[in-house]
């Protein structure tokens, strides 16, 4: 499909020029302040799970981690490289940068080379995709991969008797999903698209059932060890989906709404067309688009699934929309829009991809330097302390201050017990109350913000209340996403 505007002027990138500078685009502003901000906690229970010897590795993944599994695989060979910040961050940002080239090849395929260059230049310098692809977790895995089923379920359209295809289709499907599964909104999507478009739907289905078949033991996973890994999210509230609207966008106001004028621009050329249902390029930037994002929402109605992280699948199909809008304006108002919007979205990446999420490296060396012999810790959540040991290690410090919260000693925190305790019984709380009334206490909490479930915000603000009633509080400190504490005992009464 041909496009009108600017697909017909003088900008058409000869050859390989155009996914060239796409990929060096995404990699080096990948590369721009990527080891420079703290390992949040997310990351760091990446690293040490990547870490933990072999058994341990499979008992947690096996029993609470399925999710992303694949990804854990492949990190535990990568950090035979490293595990600093840099080290396992590359790993994400060697994915994403195949994404952006992995989108060129799909959008060549449904349109032309120049909306594939535009597509792949918005994916490139779009801060939403830069934030994940420089995260030590699955995301940009599962881009890439829903991105490659993608483009071998275009291939597949057009050669249906290519059979390396349907195999090649079912194996990248089926990592997909181990990646993550909101991957299976991408390969829905790829059904949905048929029925719009009116083809048929047998051979389709044949390949989701034997992706079905290889993803089996993720699917007992999800069925029967579900333990409550996304609990943290609320039904997604109109404002809310606005915001993930302007996450995906890039993050200002100002791009979001230039990206969903692109996007109507684009949906209403379709529609204005006599048979838009069978105009099959378009059919497929929309569901590729539109499947996860209106999948999330609907699901959420049973149980809370939207989260702007995990629909990161939905980019693609969103910035091929975009380019599909810029490149149906005349030629020099379709340059002027694509450079205000690249300008924009590189302005926003360099003021803010430095900014830590959670800065675990200030807050630990705060705590470290300021430690006394006899001083004990309360973490909560009790994922805080696996950054906090993270950061310690790092810095070869080997005198820690005594863990109230969890118990377990330093280097043995259970990654599927201790990492699900956040009930903090009266026994516990009574416990650190004590401590905190005889001698120094630090409470190392998460900002109470970034606690949006109902029963964290509880437990929190009681951890607060039996120490506050015990002791004074001397020192706190906030850093991005954590509130640290220093605790004495009250001076004794004359």
């Amino acid at each position: 499909m041909r496009v009108a505007g600017l697909a017909a002027g003088r900008l058409r990138p000869p050859g390989w020029w155009g996914p060239a500078a796409a990929v060096a685009v995404a990699a080096g502003f990948g590369l721009y302040h990527l080891g420079s901000r703290s390992l949040w906690g997310d990351e760091a229970f990446s690293v040490t799970l990547a870490r933990e010897p072999l058994d341990e590795f499979w008992r947690v993944v096996s029993t609470s981690q399925a999710n992303m599994s694949l990804y854990y695989v492949l990190l535990r060979g990568w950090v035979v490289f490293g595990d600093g910040e840099e080290v396992v961050r590359l790993l994400s940002l060697l994915a994403g940068a195949l994404a952006v080239g992995a989108l060129y090849l799909a959008a060549a395929r449904l349109f032309d080379r120049r909306v594939a260059t535009l597509a792949s230049l918005l994916l490139a310098l779009n801060a939403f995709f830069l934030r994940y692809a420089q995260e030590a977790r699955s995301y940009s895995l599962v881009l890439l991969l829903t991105t490659v089923a993608t483009v071998l379920f275009l291939g597949l359209e057009e050669r249906p008797d290519a059979r390396r295809f349907d195999v090649a289709y079912a194996v990248v499907g089926a990592l997909a999903l181990y990646a993550h599964l909101f991957a299976a909104f991408v390969l829905g999507g790829h059904v949905l698209a048929l029925v719009v478009a009116g083809r048929p739907l047998k051979r389709q289905l044949l390949r989701l059932g034997s992706i079905g078949l290889l993803a089996l033991p993720l699917m007992f996973f999800v069925a029967f060890r579900d333990a409550g890994q996304i609990s943290h999210l609320s039904r997604p509230t109109p404002t809310y989906v606005v915001f993930t609207l302007r996450q995906l966008a890039g993050g200002t106001r100002l791009l979001l709404l230039l990206y969903a004028t692109g996007v109507v621009a684009a949906g209403a050329a379709w529609l204005r067309q006599s048979g838009w249902r069978y105009r099959w390029p378009m059919v497929v930037a929309a569901t590729w688009a539109a499947t996860p994002i209106v999948g999330a929402l609907l699901a959420s109605l049973a149980k809370p699934l939207f989260a702007p992280r995990f629909l990161i699948v939905a980019l693609p199909g969103i910035v091929l929309l975009v380019a599909l809008g810029l490149a149906r304006l005349p030629a020099a108002a379709g340059v002027g829009a694509l450079a205000l919007v690249l300008a924009l979205s590189a302005v926003h990446v360099v003021r803010t991809q430095g900014r830590p999420q959670e800065d675990f490296r200030s807050a630990t060396a705060f705590v470290l330097a300021n430690d006394e012999p006899g001083d004990a810790v309360a973490f909560y959540r009790t994922s805080r302390r696996i950054p906090f040991e993270y950061y310690a290690r790092r810095n070869r410090i080997r005198m820690l201050p005594t863990s109230l919260l969890p118990t377990s000693p330093y280097g043995h925190f259970d990654l599927v017990g201790d990492y699900r305790h956040t009930e903090l019984t009266p026994r516990e709380l009574a416990a650190i109350g004590n401590a905190a009334s005889r001698g120094r206490v630090w409470l190392f909490l998460s900002n109470a913000e970034s606690e949006r479930a109902e029963e964290k915000r509880r437990n929190r603000a009681r951890l607060l209340a039996a120490v506050d009633r015990r002791a004074n509080l001397r020192v706190r400190r906030l850093f991005a996403g954590l509130d640290v504490r220093l605790y004495e005992p009250e001076p004794a009464s004359s």
